[in-house]
């Protein structure tokens, strides 16, 4: 897995942060989490994926930059809202993609075609 330098954590999941990092990197999954990761494709911005998908190995496998990691899909959605205001008061603009760039946190070519 990889995380990004600039990564959000949503309030109910700073506690287990590293409990939830060491089981994603040991290829364990647990229900009931929500990864924020930049968009697999080269349409949208990011993804929300829910832990439990990640038993499947192509999603595993090619699975983007992580940006963020909460507990529930509202505290992602809450995330989401909290990286665009943030972005859009650092850059002035909603480009993500370039927010996180900008943080260390570089897209390779299977992040921008999905493979």
């Amino acid at each position: 897995m990889r995380y990004c330098n600039r990564l959000y954590i949503g309030k109910s999941a700073e506690r287990y942060e590293k409990r939830i990092r060491a089981r994603l990197d040991a290829g364990k999954t647990d229900t009931g989490h929500y990864l924020i990761t930049l968009a697999s494709n080269g349409t949208d911005m990011l993804d929300i994926i829910g832990t439990g998908f990640l038993v499947q190995p192509s999603l595993a496998r090619h699975l983007p930059m992580i940006v963020g990691i909460a507990r529930t899909k509202k505290e992602a959605i809450d995330m989401v809202v909290q990286m665009v205001d943030d972005c859009l008061r650092s850059r002035g603009d909603c480009d993500l993609r370039a927010f996180f760039e900008s943080a260390g946190c570089e897209a390779t070519a299977s992040d921008q075609s999905g493979n």
